[in-house]
């Protein structure tokens, strides 16, 4: 048995797939299936199970890697440390990361890696999106203001967003005339996508229950949403990054101020395997 079998094995079994386990590994597909074979005749049970898609793993690939995946990471972590301490880090690094917040901070960033002589390569998408490209191992880095819960993933947060209530000032108006907790169920409302997620986190921080709101119209860019919401076609929940201008030079306000603004948690995650540092 060699250690290269084992992260193999591990491997495989994180993308479910010989051909992408290959592709990471950089071996040729037959390599990895004569790791996974050696493995398997050595422990005297089968691992995969293998079908047109890909492979599923056994019970007994599942025990093995909850055994030693961790400690086969840790270990290729305490090499890749003690190696950048002696030579200079370069290559390419696949970033992934929401549009409005990427291009809103993400410059400063990216100029500093290609001053190390680092190459980034970024893609811009929503959660879904994010997910998927780290499953399929094309990222490296993401950038997520949700939790992540892929279990090949190590994250930690990076960024508080503030959260405000935004629109023209009639719609102040209308707030305090109804008040706040019956005004929202029937305002006018922007949101990013069906499920009124920057709304729905204001909610539950503002007023402490879940929104029954609808949204009166539906758009998945921020700055879209945010320029309606400027030209008086309702009301929406922005990061303060994203309006902090507009909001100084007056083409629109912020119509409730909480005793504290409700924030939004924005986290770095990255492939253990793909990332050391």
């Amino acid at each position: 048995m060699r250690l290269e079998q084992l992260k193999t094995v591990v491997t495989v079994w994180r993308l479910r797939s010989v051909s992408k386990a290959a592709q990471e590994l950089s071996l040729t597909q037959p390599a990895v299936s004569g790791h996974v074979k050696a493995m398997e005749t050595m422990i005297g049970k089968p691992l995969f199970h293998r079908h047109a898609r890909g492979v599923d793993p056994t019970k007994t690939a599942d025990e093995l890697v909850r055994s030693i995946g961790t400690a086969i990471e840790q270990a290729e972590a305490a090499v890749e440390r003690v190696r950048d301490r002696s030579e200079d880090r370069t290559g390419v690094v696949h970033l992934g990361a929401p549009t409005e917040f990427s291009n809103a901070r993400l410059a400063p960033v990216l100029a500093a890696l290609t001053r190390q002589g680092i190459e980034p390569r970024l893609r811009q998408g929503g959660r879904d999106q994010l997910y998927a490209w780290f499953r399929d191992g094309d990222i490296d880095i993401g950038i997520t203001a949700s939790e992540p819960a892929l279990p090949q993933l190590d994250y930690e947060p990076v960024f508080q967003e503030r959260l405000l209530l935004v629109g023209q000032s009639r719609f102040k108006r209308e707030i305090e005339t109804s008040g706040l907790e019956q005004w929202v169920h029937t305002a006018r409302w922007l949101a990013y996508d069906e499920s009124l997620p920057l709304i729905r986190s204001w909610f539950a921080k503002v007023l402490g229950h879940a929104t029954t709101a609808r949204a009166l119209a539906i758009c998945p860019s921020l700055t879209l949403l945010r320029d309606m919401a400027i030209e008086g076609a309702g009301v929406t929940v922005l990061p303060h990054y994203l309006c902090a201008e507009e909001l100084e030079n007056g083409r629109f306000e912020q119509l409730h101020y909480p005793p504290t603004d409700p924030t939004n948690v924005i986290y770095l995650c990255w492939r253990r395997t793909a990332m050391r540092n």
